[in-house]
């Protein structure tokens, strides 16, 4: 169980999120296999198993996993570390489905796509900001086939090589675009700025830090680092910035919740550091709303908090 964007590696004691799949190549074929020949159902099946592993055998990641539940004021045990897990893996096997062709990967979202359509007509682009919380690309293809214009993907690419090559047919179906971060972020920045400037859609997660900017906002009571580059990005393009998450709402459906557009068009260069801090205040109260109704679909299995006590520029 796990991909390019899987359950990822810990770093030490599973503070640091490092893009690295903790899965095994071996397992994930067989989960691709069985997709691919069987379809979903099998694929779910297996997660069960699987998912119990990892309850008993990478405690690493309950220690995370408790640490997000107590501060939503809920209590864990191993079965509520279970469902984090097979929630995880079966948006993966959903994920991988929608690209194998077999699942439907139906998310219903005419009112989001009605509002992103709208918002297109200003020949700016739309900045679609995600995170790790259900399955983003499932709303993401949907918007492709609907809406009809590009939409670019913005992923870390830093998996290993014998993963890679197990998505590769997979991945190679995708009619998104994906803009791969790696190393220097330059290239992979002004490729987005390119995209937003064509009025087309880019789309990335704003609650994991890739080697860039952060600053520290409070999230459900306490400082966690959050990237600026989406939001410096939507500054500078002026651009539309849409909070969205899929959720999923049964065995074979989807569904948007968005949060209120962020805009900046009131800004300059004296106060566009102040209307970023602001526009991410507004993202992180989106994200603290969305848990609080969906623990379940919360994805990052490292802890989110470990470097709460750093130093915030914001705030000098």
């Amino acid at each position: 169980m796990g991909s390019n964007d899987s359950m990822k590696k810990a770093g030490k004691n599973s503070k640091d999120w490092d893009g690295v799949s903790r899965g095994s190549t071996a397992g994930n074929r067989i989960f691709i296999f069985l997709i691919s020949v069987f379809g979903l159902v099998p694929a779910y099946l297996l997660c069960i198993p699987v998912s119990i592993y990892y309850v008993f055998f990478h405690r690493e990641f309950a220690a995370p996993i408790s640490e997000f539940r107590r501060r939503l004021g809920l209590k864990t045990n191993p079965w509520h570390i279970f469902r984090h897990f097979f929630s995880f893996g079966s948006r993966l096997i959903d994920r991988t489905g929608l690209y194998s062709g077999r699942s439907p990967g139906f998310c219903e979202s005419r009112k989001l796509d009605a509002t992103i359509g709208s918002a297109l007509k200003s020949d700016r682009g739309v900045l679609i900001l995600s995170a790790h919380i259900g399955n983003w690309e499932a709303g993401a293809h949907s918007l492709l086939e609907r809406l009809g214009r590009p939409v670019h993907i913005v992923m870390l690419e830093n998996e290993r090589a014998e993963m890679s090559r197990a998505f590769e047919r997979i991945y190679a179906r995708r009619k998104i675009h994906t803009i791969p971060v790696s190393g220097d972020g330059l290239p992979a920045i002004m490729e987005i700025i390119n995209a937003l400037r064509r009025n087309e859609i880019v789309c990335m997660h704003g609650d994991r830090l890739i080697d860039q900017r952060s600053e520290m906002i409070p999230f459900l009571g306490k400082n966690a680092q959050f990237p600026v580059g989406p939001f410096a990005v939507a500054a500078i393009t002026r651009v539309q910035i849409f909070p969205v998450v899929i959720i999923k709402n049964s065995i074979k459906s989807y569904v948007p919740i968005p949060g209120t557009p962020i805009t900046f068009e009131k800004v300059t260069r004296q106060n566009r550091q102040q209307e970023i801090h602001n526009a991410m205040k507004k993202y992180v109260k989106f994200l603290e709303k969305i848990v609080h109704h969906y623990p379940y679909e919360w994805h990052n299995f490292y802890h989110f908090w470990h470097n709460s006590e750093l130093k915030n520029p914001q705030a000098e």
